[in-house]
């Protein structure tokens, strides 16, 4: 997402794990990604120097292989500011426990005529029949998409939650993108010292939007899915699992 067009590419994770590698002796880095629904690299009204080493790609969005490699050498200058000077945690047992939760579809029948004229358009080629470009565009196809599978149900989606806990330190597995208010929300409400919560753990099913996002409008929330609501479900689904691997 990065890097931009269709290339293979480890991302700015390569380049935080290559940067931390070669500034400590015998340090392996694995590299997590947290809760991230709602943020990307892009600044809005960037300058000349931000746009440095980047290109507008198909959906407007400004991105570049060098400007993935400053976003590695951002983070990895994070963790060699504070590494040597953090808390020690306990580290000695290990547990893994799982829980299913499941959210309601986010159905939109009255508007399925209309979804279903825009993807007809766009997979014609005919985007210029549109009243949209750029990352307006890549949104409503995205909501019409969304509209027209979701038309004959189902009227809801099952998750896995998973988590593993090493001692007084808890990794908090959602199978998606959950947004940031998300991943702030579990860690209030989990029992461990430090609980790290994880994206993409064992899937990448859909957005976890926030439900302020509904009313917000954005591209994660209008093509999510998921109903609003699903983030309270999420929070006291993981509180539960986390709570159960506490007491283990």
């Amino acid at each position: 997402d990065t890097v931009g067009g269709e290339y293979i590419s480890a991302d700015y994770p390569g380049f935080v794990r290559s940067t931390i590698e070669k500034a400590l002796d015998n340090v392996k880095c694995v590299f997590l990604t947290g809760a991230q629904g709602n943020v990307n690299h892009v600044k809005t009204n960037p300058t000349i120097g931000d746009r440095q080493g980047m290109f507008d790609d198909f959906d407007g969005v400004p991105r570049g292989y060098d400007h993935a490699k400053h976003m590695g050498r951002v983070i990895a200058g994070a963790v060699l500011q504070i590494c040597g000077k953090t808390t020690p945690l306990s580290a000695d047992r290990l547990n893994i426990a799982e829980t299913v939760i499941t959210i309601p579809a986010n159905s939109d029948n009255d508007r399925y005529e209309e979804a279903l004229r825009i993807v007809k358009l766009h997979e014609e080629g005919r985007d210029s029949e549109l009243p949209y470009e750029k990352m307006e565009l890549t949104t409503v196809v995205a909501e019409a998409n969304r509209i027209c599978v979701l038309k004959d149900g189902p009227e809801s989606f099952s998750f896995t939650l998973t988590c593993m806990s090493l001692g007084d330190v808890a990794l908090a597995g959602l199978p998606g993108e959950p947004f940031v208010e998300i991943g702030l929300d579990i860690e209030k409400a989990s029992p461990f010292a430090e609980t790290i919560v994880c994206c993409l753990t064992n899937g990448g099913d859909s957005y976890f939007p926030a439900s302020s996002a509904y009313d917000e409008g954005g591209y994660e929330a209008r093509t999510s899915q998921l109903r609003k609501g699903g983030d309270k479900i999420i929070v006291d689904g993981m509180k539960k699992v986390l709570t159960e691997l506490k007491n283990k």
